[in-house]
Parts: structure tokens; C-alpha cells; sequence
């Protein structure tokens, strides 16, 4: 499993690509097969049911349709997806190979100043939308109506997903309580260290947002180039 992250507009439109035109070569990656149980496959999540919807990559069998060969399959329709991963949202990937693979992702690099990604109550799957490092704790990243608190259990927190070890990097927003350091309030605080963290979202990664809020919150991206 990996988590990624739209980071594209489409070509010359403005809006983002389908995943069957924003992924490049696929053919050459992916691995393909005749259903989600066997083949690579993406799942984007849905703040609203707070569930996701899948979709796999499927072979050029023989009397396969020429519009499903080589193709992202909606699990729902059983027909090449629409689905997109729009810039600032995010999914998984499900690698089926016994080895790293790099896939390839197409558009035009975002040019807007800034980028607002809305925060549901409960899990949100959010992703870096520029092709460029952002840090938690850095001016281009902000986060209006955040729920800060004494821990992870109480505060908004953001989930980074490791690959290697199949788990995840925790951190959380701290309150400027009275007694607090001066250089952990109204910070981003890694669960492991109890400091300041010092982690950045790359480009293409995506992460989740716990928002603990009731109404919504807005994340905002600050073009860092």
C-alpha cells in the first residue's frame, strides 16, 4: 500500500485528467489482471460516506472489449473509470509486484498562488496538489478553524503513511497553554519525539487529516516556487 497524491490540472483544460489519462505508461508497471483481488489498484476516499471507491488495472485478454484492455476498471460499473485525483486529494495505490514500480502521472503544474482543500468532519484523504515539498510546520501550510489540544487523542492530527514499514508517522496540533514552550505552541507535534516536527509532504504524497471540528476547516497550500 501507498499513499498518493494528485499534483496535475489537465492538459489545456484547467481541470483535472481521469486516472486512465493521468497515469502514463501503465502497460509497463502495472500489474493487470481480472479483478481488484489480483490487480494493482487505486482506492480514492470519500469524506462524505467516509468509504472509498476502487478501481484496478485490467489485461488485454483474449475477447476483451478494446475500450476495458490496458485500462483503470470501476469496480462498481465494470467499465474504464472517469474518476479523477484531482490536485490536493489523494488515494492508495496497492503495488501486486514483488518490487518498487514507478508510475507516471501527466498535466499541466498548478500555477495558482494558493490551493483550499475543505475538511469534513472525521477522516479526510488530502495530498500535496504542487510538484514541490510543503512542511507542517512551514508558511505554506495553514489550516483555518484547526482543533488544537494537549495530544493526538483531542487534537486535529495528520497521518503520513511509510511504506517500507506499512505503518504510520503521527502528529498532532498543540494549544499555546500557559506553561507551554514557547516553540511547541501552536505547533505541529510529532507523537514520537514530543517536538516540533520536521516533516514535509513531497511532491505526489498524499496524507490523512483527522478534523476533529464540528462545522469545516480549509486547508491552504502556498505555492512554494
Amino acid at each position: 500500500m501507498n499513499m498518493i497524491g494528485g499534483l496535475f490540472q489537465g492538459v489545456g483544460t484547467g481541470e483535472a485528467l481521469s486516472l486512465n489519462g493521468q497515469f502514463a505508461d501503465d502497460a509497463t508497471v502495472a500489474t493487470s489482471g481480472g479483478g481488484a483481488d489480483v490487480a494493482d489498484t487505486i482506492m480514492t476516499f470519500d469524506p462524505t460516506t467516509q468509504g472509498y471507491d476502487k478501481i484496478y488495472y485490467f489485461y488485454n485478454e483474449d475477447g476483451a472489449a478494446a475500450e476495458e484492455a490496458n485500462k483503470w476498471i470501476d469496480t462498481d460499473t465494470d467499465a474504464p473509470t472517469d474518476d479523477i485525483v484531482a490536485e490536493g486529494t489523494g488515494g492508495w495505490y496497492r503495488n501486486r509486484s514483488n518490487s518498487s514500480i514507478q508510475i507516471t502521472m501527466a498535466g499541466e503544474v498548478p500555477t495558482d498562488p494558493v490551493y483550499q482543500v475543505t475538511l469534513s468532519p472525521g477522516m479526510n484523504f488530502v495530498a500535496n496538489p504542487y510538484p514541490a515539498p510543503i512542511a507542517m510546520n512551514g508558511t505554506t501550510f495553514t489550516v483555518n478553524g484547526v482543533v488544537a489540544g494537549g495530544g493526538a487523542d483531542v487534537a486535529d492530527t495528520i497521518m503520513t503513511f511509510n511504506p517500507t514499514t506499512q505503518g504510520y508517522d503521527k502528529i498532532y496540533y498543540f494549544y499555546n497553554e500557559d506553561g507551554a514552550a514557547a516553540e511547541e505552541a501552536n505547533k505541529w507535534i510529532d507523537t514520537d519525539t514530543d517536538a516540533p516536527t520536521t516533516e514535509v509532504i513531497a511532491a505526489g504524497s498524499g496524507f490523512w487529516y483527522r478534523y476533529r471540528g464540528t462545522g469545516t476547516a480549509t486547508i491552504t497550500f502556498t505555492k512554494p516556487y
